[in-house]
């Protein structure tokens, strides 16, 4: 089922990047290691904002550096 490669996404992608790098792909993939450690989906969003709301209940706020990407 599609939705569910949401919980794979990161957030920067979520709040419209539009510049994909492999670091994308890292989040990924520690996304899917930290599944098979807790044998749990870590981060069950029913769409993006949920998604990133979920993220951050579990990593904390982001820094002002780690957001400058974002536009108003």
């Amino acid at each position: 089922y599609h939705a569910h490669t949401r919980w794979y996404r990161a957030p920067e992608v979520m709040l419209n990047q539009q510049n994909y790098t492999e670091t994308l792909d890292v989040w990924s993939i520690g996304c899917i290691f930290g599944e098979l450690m807790t044998k749990q989906c870590l981060f069950q969003g029913m769409h993006n904002m949920k998604q990133v709301e979920k993220i951050v209940e579990i990593m904390g706020y982001p820094s002002e550096e780690d957001t400058a990407f974002i536009s108003d």
